[in-house]
């Protein structure tokens, strides 16, 4: 008995998860790809530079706003880790948009806290050295968090 949730571009097939892409193999048809670190940090990447064009939009004077561009950095900066597939310790030990994620959103924004929480539980294990699991391999309830947050946040999934 196999359960299917269809969440915007997440799917969940029994205990695999998937994300719809655009695959152009000449057919120009959507295929169901895994989920993978790349679509966790772009996700993040993502919010982050809407988040910063927002508040930009209307407080460009803002000291908060450099917050935002750091948060923006850094997901550029973990993006290029993953694709290169190299652990820049160095590198990932100055990141603190983690902090931020923690310290600032948990309580404001809660989609962005859990994009960037989701993103630094990526560096945090290539920081660590370890194999990485991605939180859907982690979280059992990963699907019904994000089935939540689509219905407070609609327009960001």
């Amino acid at each position: 008995n196999i359960t299917l949730f269809i969440l915007s571009e997440i799917v969940k097939i029994g205990s695999l998860i998937f994300v719809m892409k655009k695959w152009d193999a000449g057919d120009g048809v959507n295929k169901l790809l895994p989920l993978t670190e790349r679509d966790y940090i772009e996700r993040a990447l993502t919010l982050a530079q809407k988040r910063y064009a927002e508040i930009n939009g209307k407080y460009p004077r803002e000291p908060i706003l450099h917050m935002y561009d750091e948060i923006v950095q850094q997901l550029r900066i973990l993006k290029k880790i993953v694709i290169k597939n190299k652990a820049d310790k160095s590198v990932l030990k100055r990141m603190t948009f983690g902090i931020y994620a923690v310290r600032e959103f948990e309580n404001s924004d809660e989609l962005f806290f859990e994009r960037l929480t989701e993103a630094w539980y990526i560096a945090d294990q290539r920081l660590r050295g370890v194999k990485v699991k991605l939180p859907h391999e982690v979280d059992p309830d990963y699907v019904q968090k994000q089935c939540v947050l689509a219905e407070k946040y609609p327009d960001e999934f």
